[in-house]
């Protein structure tokens, strides 16, 4: 008998717990959640072709959202969709800067919550830059046609690329992270190779591929150059770029 009330107890005390611990839950963290989404406001950015994003503190290695750049269907006017609350946008000249709140507790439920912020660029745009940082997780480009494209980061950037559904002339790629680049066209490809990785390079329609900088210290850094029928290797000064070819591949080192 000793037992089963024992056991009864412990019962209601777990199921007490665990009732604090969804109320505090329900207080906290899903607020944050609904707010934040629900607080996303559109803002028209014409004529900015440099994106820059703001971490504000150069020894912050957390990520706090993802960023989606697509093309704006049917329509020249270039727009930032964001959670104003958590996150600044100025436009200063052809540059929309995005910067971090200095708040602890909004970074907290940014980090906590990852929103999506999209950035819309206007059909007449044609040339596009984006200066990131750390603070991003995953980087999406969708459906864009654009003559030139970069993407450069700080020493410590690193986030997941993806390039989908893109047709560009000239792609610039000069910070640390994981790129795949399905369903696109990219005429030349330009690739920093010091902390990044090419994934599923063979499935890919790239023209011409340029790689500068070493990997010769990361052998995950390799790369698979099968079907990319003209690669150009850039070594960094007494460094080496380690890649994987097939007879089809016409490798050419030093300065094309």
């Amino acid at each position: 008998m000793k037992k089963t009330t024992y056991w009864v107890i412990g019962m209601f005390i777990t199921a007490f717990v665990f009732s604090i611990g969804v109320m505090i839950y329900f207080k906290y963290f899903e607020k944050s959640i609904t707010s934040i989404s629900a607080k996303f406001t559109t803002m028209n950015v014409n004529n900015v072709k440099v994106l820059k994003i703001d971490d504000g503190n150069s020894n912050n290695h957390r990520s706090y959202y993802n960023l989606e750049i697509v093309s704006a269907n049917n329509s020249n006017t270039t727009k930032i969709a964001y959670p104003k609350d958590w996150i600044k946008a100025v436009q200063k000249g052809d540059t929309l800067i995005l910067s971090l709140p200095k708040d602890e507790k909004k970074l907290e439920e940014l980090h906590n919550n990852f929103p999506k912020l999209v950035f819309s660029i206007g059909q007449s745009t044609k040339s596009f830059d984006l200066i990131s940082s750390r603070c991003i997780s995953d980087i999406t480009f969708k459906g864009l046609k654009l003559n030139q494209c970069s993407i450069k980061g700080s020493g410590n950037s690193y986030s997941n690329i993806t390039i989908q559904t893109c047709t560009i002339d000239k792609f610039d790629i000069a910070t640390g992270g994981s790129i795949q680049i399905p369903d696109s066209k990219i005429k030349s490809l330009q690739l920093l190779v010091d902390n990044s990785k090419l994934i599923n390079a063979t499935k890919y329609n790239i023209e011409n591929l340029y790689l500068i900088g070493n990997n010769d210290n990361d052998d995950a850094s390799e790369i698979d150059l099968t079907k990319i029928k003209h690669v150009y290797l850039k070594p960094s000064k007494g460094k080496s770029i380690t890649t994987r070819t097939s007879s089809n591949s016409e490798i050419y080192s030093g300065k094309d």
